[in-house]
């Protein structure tokens, strides 16, 4: 009887976005197995297997916005506008909301990275975590393919955490 091949058991890799409206980051989820030697009887060692997550950074995964002073300078500045009442004006801030451009461009380049990613099958889950509008804004901008690999969505900006205080805010 011919000796069947053992091919190992390749596990879902999954990535966790956590991105703000002015910087981003792709974790890979990783679960490594760790021997710890425990001791043992009569001088002969023991060890204990344990199984570790964690969250590791992503090769050329992480971006940083534009920052908003050189976001369309000149268009934008403030202008005067009359009182409807009377013959007194004021400053107005600009329609184009600066922030909003920044970041519904920062959430399509990061969108657009993540849709290469997926069609290179380079995860096969997605989690994200942003707040509710860069949520809605990456949502938008990703294809198909791409939304049918998010498993968890969190509306919440954890970019100032990373490694195990990430998991635990995760509750991975």
């Amino acid at each position: 009887m011919p000796r069947k091949e053992i091919l190992p058991i390749k596990s879902p890799i999954t990535w966790v976005l956590v991105a703000d409206g002015k910087q981003a980051q792709i974790y890979k989820n990783s679960i490594t197995e760790k021997i710890i030697p425990i001791r043992g009887d009569y001088g002969h060692p023991r060890y204990k297997a344990t199984l570790i997550r964690e969250l590791l950074p992503v090769n050329n995964m992480e971006w940083q916005a534009e920052p908003d002073e050189s976001y369309e300078k000149g268009r934008n500045k403030p202008a005067t506008i009359p009182e409807n009442s009377s013959t007194a004006r004021h400053i107005a801030e600009p329609h184009a909301y600066i922030k909003d451009n920044i970041r519904k461009n920062f959430a399509k380049h990061i969108a657009d990275q993540i849709n290469g990613a997926s069609i290179n099958k380079m995860f096969n889950n997605l989690i994200m975590v942003a707040p509710a509008k860069m949520l809605g804004d990456l949502k938008k901008n990703l294809e198909e393919h791409t939304l049918k690999k998010i498993r968890i969505e969190y509306p919440k900006d954890l970019t100032h955490y990373a490694g195990k205080d990430l998991i635990k805010h995760l509750k991975m």
